[in-house]
């Protein structure tokens, strides 16, 4: 009895157990080709100015580049453990009879909870602002190689879920030893945001500032026996902010001792984030303060203003345009051009980017490292006056920019941007009059559907005005990018196998730049390591993928509800037509009403019955059954076992799904996922 009692409670616990297959983590590799031609001389403005120093002044013949990236496990923020990542990207240009190399990125992180530690170079952009279309953020815009830094930071608002969430970081980084004039100095950053509104809230708010100072080293100028202040009691100057408030022996000259410890500067920002039905909304001003000026009020005037439109309706026409920046920079204030430090509503004549001790301005690598549009002085027209041995003659601007991203069908995606500017010089050497400079490009791209994971690219540039030189250039790039998932299967005790590939999991998190924009706030797209490219989703071997037209829109509450394994449902013959009406929607995002449609669909002969209740993840609708046959081969070499074909009684699309549920919340947990995995859409679809 004991033994057939044994048996019994074995064959109970086997029953209950079910194999789950958990994503460990991804690694994406990918290597480049391509080319800038420009037969007018210099690369234009905008196929250089904010791609993180790569893309050389002048054309270069031939470009090779290659990397690999791996990122943290999808469940590991949830499972409060220890994680690492890590990041390396190599470029190779020929500008001329020699070679370029250059590391944008080589860096190791490590996640424990809300917490990020990282060593090495990163791409990253500071200050709210929409980073795929924008001008450049105004202190720390991505136009420069990356400084390599030791960061820890919450990258994430965080409580995710709470009313009030915070980020922010804190690094210690490293100039260049080449610097002309200031050998050997220290970065300090430092960065703070808050947001008020719950995620799903239609409006939130967000709030926060950036600090970044440059210290330490040695200099020719006003320096102590050639080095300038790097103790301890000097970095908590730096940190602090606080002035050394006329303490002319405590470093030894008298201009730290009449100033702070170091170059300040960095923007006091703010946002707005309005959440619509089919799009979103992102107000944001960047306010600048350098000299204590904005602490005054003197030049409020200056700053960054933007406005970030995002259509998320789900896409049925094409072409279609995606998101729309608008933006406007302004810095002829700087506090006026009067200047005296006994006078605090004198002190103006702040010279952004320039320094007076570090005479070598904000800059890196000779490129500025705040907004393109301050322009360093290797950049200009050789006519213009120079600035008398400072980093740029050029930063009292006037700048009226668009952006704007979508697709001219569903195999070509395109992004854009015209920018037009009015340049003034400085409050020192002034250009009498105005010189006035248009700058463009256009950018359009494709998956070659014959090559899995290749994208051709082409990108025309063009300058036009008095402030740089007239340009005309183009560039031509292929790239293979390889993704390798790393997965384990368990065995964990349930009511049985889920009808689905396996578990659910936490919403994917963004690609790698979008998402170590510590204090940037959405709209973003998944992107790739690019941080200026728009999301392009992988062109599918058929001639169409569309959605179906709609019936009005109503209202579908979701009530979250943990995943629930579903017991395996009889393979079983389906009638020729089964009358099953069917809600299609977009997952529910930030509390988005879902748009939905009665449908009269049946299962693939052969394969498995709809049944009442239950979500399919779609991702792509096909005219012709064959194209949706070959599709459905193509997703399972991708790792998606269960693919199913769903045809609709009379005429519509074949809808291919890669999953089956039971519950709503994990249905759309799992179209994020798969939507960043696949790069390309995908919906629900709800039977009754």
């Amino acid at each position: 009895m004991r033994r057939i009692a044994l048996f019994a409670i074995m064959a109970l616990v086997t029953h209950q157990l079910s194999a789950q297959t958990l994503i460990l983590r991804e690694t994406r590799s990918f290597i480049e080709a391509g080319s800038y031609f420009s037969p007018q001389g210099p690369t234009p403005f905008w196929l250089r100015a904010n791609q993180y120093g790569i893309v050389p002044n002048r054309p270069a013949a031939g470009v090779l580049r290659g990397g690999i990236y791996t990122d943290y496990r999808p469940d590991s923020a949830k499972r409060k453990s220890v994680d690492v990542g890590y990041g390396l990207d190599v470029v190779l240009n020929t500008p001329g009879q020699t070679w370029q190399v250059f590391v944008p990125e080589a860096y190791v992180k490590v996640r424990l909870w809300p917490f990020e530690v990282y060593a090495g170079r990163r791409r990253e952009v500071f200050g709210l602002v929409d980073t795929l279309l924008t001008s450049g953020a105004f202190i720390w815009s991505g136009n420069t190689l990356p400084v390599p830094k030791l960061q820890i930071s919450i990258p994430d608002y965080w409580p995710a879920k709470s009313i009030v969430g915070f980020k922010g970081t804190f690094a210690h980084g490293f100039f260049e030893n080449s610097r002309p004039f200031v050998k050997n100095g220290y970065l300090h950053q430092k960065s703070f945001y808050l947001r008020f509104g719950k995620p799903n809230w239609m409006v939130k708010l967000h709030g926060g500032f950036n600090h970044q100072v440059q210290w330490g080293g040695t200099s020719p100028f006003y320096s102590t026996n050639g080095k300038l202040p790097s103790s301890l009691e000097a970095y908590w100057f730096v940190v602090s902010g606080k002035s050394v408030a006329g303490d002319n022996d405590r470093f030894g000259n008298d201009f730290d001792g009449g100033n702070h410890v170091g170059n300040h500067l960095g923007t006091v920002d703010g946002a707005i984030e309005i959440s619509l039905r089919n799009s979103s909304l992102l107000l944001y001003r960047q306010s600048i303060y350098e000299d204590g000026s904005l602490y005054r009020l003197i030049n409020i005037q200056d700053g960054l203003n933007g406005v970030s439109w995002q259509n998320r309706r789900q896409p049925s026409v094409v072409p279609r345009l995606q998101r729309l920046t608008l933006e406007y920079l302004y810095t002829m204030s700087q506090g006026g051009a009067d200047h005296d430090g006994n006078l605090p509503l004198k002190r103006g004549r702040d010279n952004y980017f320039n320094h007076g001790q570090y005479r070598d301005g904000w800059s890196y690598f000779g490129r500025t490292l705040g907004t393109p549009f301050i322009t360093a002085n290797g950049e200009l027209r050789n006519d213009l006056p120079a600035a008398g041995g400072g980093f740029t003659s050029n930063n009292r601007v006037r700048v009226w920019h668009l952006g704007l991203a979508g697709r001219l069908s569903e195999a070509i995606s395109f992004s854009g941007k015209v920018s037009y500017s009015q340049n003034a010089g400085t409050y020192d050497v002034a250009y009498s009059p105005e010189r006035n400079q248009w700058s463009a490009y256009l950018s359009c791209a494709t998956n070659l559907a014959f090559l899995e994971g290749t994208e051709l690219s082409t990108a025309v540039g063009w300058d036009r005005g008095q402030l740089l030189d007239n340009a005309l250039g183009i560039n031509i790039r292929l790239r293979k990018t390889w993704v390798n998932r790393y997965r384990k299967s368990r065995m964990v005790i349930g009511p049985g196998p889920t009808s689905a590939s396996g578990p659910v999991l936490a919403k994917k998190p963004v690609e790698e730049v979008a998402k170590r924009t510590a204090p940037t706030v959405p709209p973003q797209s998944a992107q790739s390591e690019d941080a200026p490219k728009m999301e392009r989703a992988e062109k599918k071997p058929t001639p169409a993928v569309a959605e179906p037209k709609t019936t009005p829109e109503r209202s579908v509450k979701t009530t979250p509800k943990p995943p629930v394994p579903k017991p395996a449902e009889p393979v079983a013959a389906v009638p020729a037509k089964v009358k099953t009406a069917v809600e299609e929607m977009q997952p529910a995002e930030n509390g988005a009403k879902l748009s939905v449609v009665s449908m009269n669909v049946r299962a693939q002969p052969g394969k498995r019955a709809i049944a009442p209740g239950n979500y399919y993840v779609v991702v792509g609708g096909f005219e012709e059954e064959s194209n949706a046959l070959s599709f459905q081969k193509k997703l399972q070499k991708k790792g998606y076992p269960q693919v199913i074909l769903l045809y609709p009684v009379g005429k519509g699309l074949i809808r291919v799904a890669v999953a089956e549920l039971d519950q709503e919340v994990a249905a759309t947990q799992l179209a994020d996922q798969v939507r960043a995995e696949m790069g390309n859409d995908a919906w629900v679809l709800k039977s009754k």
